[in-house]
């Protein structure tokens, strides 16, 4: 609760790792440690801490008590031991917190882009806080939208402590169009009065994610485009029409942005 106690009435969920064939305990080599874990609908995925390789693969066990062997899900190359991890639904984002292994560099990683709860289908981006070498991290939550709190252990160099990272300015595709932006007016009305057209004729060929936005800077919905020397036009989806400020195409090199123009 947000204050005071509560009781849960606590379940028990035993697993394995299918992948696992060694147990003998070897510190430098093990590649089956696991520290960091999040909820989604209807699953628990977990991300292990590799000392071995400075990977992570992601595992996922059902949210039921039984037991279980973890369907393995994917990896990437964490470069380091991941020791935390937390989802926020509200952003779609995902962040693991680890360090660099034995030379104690805190980073975050931020999944972004994903659909559903396939998290490393999506984007990514790594973090690095140089100003925070040899702490401990080791817990992370989301306490608002794009503002994380991090947790440290003491160790013998530094107490126990918390810090406060505000990733909205590299996450939030609205305040990043705004500021990368190449191009503007060229979101205008159609002949028809209910409609909107992007005009997207003076706009570079490639892959692009468009992004629609309300006045508030708020994510509408957001659809792949590739465009090509005879792309002009791209009509705005009927469903976000009402509540439509501002478009921005996200590519390659180039990021477009715009307000809406009634003239």
């Amino acid at each position: 609760p947000a204050s005071g106690d509560a009781k849960v009435q606590a379940e028990k969920i035993f697993f394995h790792f299918p992948d696992q064939k060694e147990f003998e305990i070897n510190w430098d080599s093990n590649n089956f440690d696991c520290e960091s874990m999040v909820a989604g609908k209807d699953r628990l995925y977990l991300f292990s801490k590799n000392r071995g390789d400075q990977r992570s693969k992601l595992y996922s066990i059902p949210k039921e008590p039984g037991t279980y062997a973890a369907e393995i899900l994917g990896s990437f190359n964490s470069r380091g031991l991941l020791t935390g991890a937390a989802l926020d639904t509200e952003t779609n984002l995902l962040a693991l917190l680890g360090y660099t292994y034995r030379s104690w560099q805190p980073f975050v990683w931020i999944f972004y882009d994903f659909e559903g709860e396939d998290f490393l289908s999506g984007n990514s981006r790594r973090f690095d806080l140089p100003n925070h070498t040899t702490v401990q991290t080791e817990g992370i939550v989301f306490v608002s939208p794009y503002q994380l709190m991090i947790s440290a252990e003491s160790t013998k160099t530094f107490s126990a402590r918390m810090f406060e990272f505000d990733i909205r300015p590299f996450a939030d595709k609205h305040q990043l169009a705004v500021k990368q932006s190449k191009a503007a007016n060229w979101l205008r009305k159609s002949s028809d009065p209910e409609a909107y057209l992007l005009d997207i004729s003076k706009l570079k060929a490639g892959d692009y994610l468009c992004v629609f936005f309300d006045e508030e800077g708020r994510e509408l919905e957001q659809i792949a485009l590739k465009l090509d020397k005879r792309s002009d036009r791209l009509e705005v989806p009927e469903a976000i029409m009402e509540q439509l400020d501002s478009v921005a195409l996200f590519g390659k090199r180039n990021t477009y942005y715009t307000q809406l123009n009634d003239e």
